[in-house]
């Protein structure tokens, strides 16, 4: 009887382990399951990288990265340059699979940001750990070799000029007696060692009687420009009545230190590994 009792015993729990192993199998090729993994911190001397909400099916694996820039300078993220590595290979960007990335991520000194990166077309994502290898930070320096422009005239003489390897070209202008917006597009070519930087928050606005003031968004963003690329941008100012009529006077857009152009030096970052987190997976796929 005893005998009998143990086979029947054996042969419940035989089961359940099938089951179960049934059962993870299914949730391994269930195209809805969804694999939450742990979140990394890592710090180096220039960068505070976090890696949160990264996650996976079948078909694809996500995750966030949350830059802190640490320097004085700016840094500059790449994120086709990443690589996810499993075990079957490595996906990037200028591989066989795709990682979906977006637009590169500048950062302002002592600044942060962040990018949503995906890498898709493939069907083996699914896993319980994968590492990320980090090959697109880089820093620009915010004190590079300063171009010197003429100052632009407005109503404008001539619609473009250069500063240096920047070439620079009025597409826009609107003038009303107490506020002007004038919207330019830039490109810069040089050498991929070397970017350029804009940084529209340095030009002013003199008026017929010498007096300079500055622009009233002056808190835009600095646009980068690498070998060959283009970009547009925005200036704006304001000026009370009693200094001028902006709609008919005669004034100058001053640039300052507004052409900028820096050599880039790639950043060490380790490889991170990111491992699944029981809990979270659970949680997720109730």
């Amino acid at each position: 009887m005893k005998k009998l009792i143990l086979v029947i015993a054996a042969f419940a729990m035989a089961s359940v382990n099938a089951y179960d192993a049934l059962s993870q199998k299914e949730k391994k090729t269930d195209p809805r399951h969804q694999n939450i993994y742990k979140d990394v911190k890592i710090e180096t001397d220039e960068l505070i990288i976090e890696i949160v909400d990264a996650n996976a099916q079948v078909e694809f694996s996500k995750m966030k990265v949350k830059i802190t820039n640490k320097t004085g300078d700016y840094i500059l993220f790449k994120p086709e340059e990443t690589e996810f590595v499993y075990d079957f290979g490595s996906v990037n960007a200028k591989g066989g699979l795709t990682v979906i990335n977006g637009n590169n991520e500048l950062i302002e000194p002592k600044g942060s940001g962040s990018r949503v990166i995906t890498a898709k077309d493939d069907t083996r994502f699914h896993v319980e750990e994968f590492t990320v290898n980090f090959k697109g930070f880089y820093r620009i320096p915010v004190n590079g070799k300063t171009h010197p422009a003429p100052d632009f005239q407005l109503p404008a003489s001539a619609n473009d000029f250069t500063a240096g390897p920047f070439k620079v070209l009025m597409t826009n202008i609107d003038k009303k007696t107490q506020q002007t917006s004038v919207r330019f597009k830039v490109s810069y070519q040089n050498d991929s060692k070397h970017y350029g930087l804009v940084n529209q928050g340095k030009v002013v606005c003199k008026i017929e009687n010498g007096k300079e003031f500055a622009m009233a968004n002056s808190k835009d963003k600095v646009v980068l420009l690498g070998d060959g690329e283009e970009d547009k941008f925005n200036v704006h100012f304001q000026i009370p009545a009693k200094e001028t009529d902006m709609q008919f006077a005669t004034m100058h857009l001053v640039w300052k230190d507004s052409f900028i152009e820096s050599e880039v030096s790639p950043l060490r970052v380790d490889q991170v590994k990111l491992a699944i987190d029981p809990d979270k997976t659970a949680a997720k796929n109730k």
